[in-house]
């Protein structure tokens, strides 16, 4: 589909990751970007955007949104992660 040909940015990756494996209580913005210590301002930018892309879903419940996934690319967001995770182990070993 056309809407997983969009450029994926490794912030955007943690954040469809984290939804992937948290429990709805811990899915409001507030939330994740105390866990993942992401700019709650930035944060809720890329929400935004990943609303548009319709790979999450805000939620309105008693005032609070929470974010949901709807169809997300996890598998490249997966795959991102694991890329940049050998990218920093490889640094890492460089500048031992």
């Amino acid at each position: 589909m056309g809407m997983y040909k969009q450029d994926l940015k490794v912030s955007e990756a943690r954040v469809l990751v984290f939804l992937s494996q948290v429990d709805a209580r811990h899915k409001f913005a507030r939330q994740i970007s105390n866990k993942l210590d992401m700019d709650y301002a930035y944060l809720l930018a890329r929400l935004k955007v990943m609303s548009n892309r319709d790979w999450v879903q805000p939620i309105k419940r008693d005032r609070k949104v929470f974010y949901e996934l709807k169809f997300p690319p996890l598998d490249k967001a997966i795959e991102l992660l694991e890329k940049k995770a050998r990218l920093l182990t490889k640094k890492q070993n460089i500048d031992e």
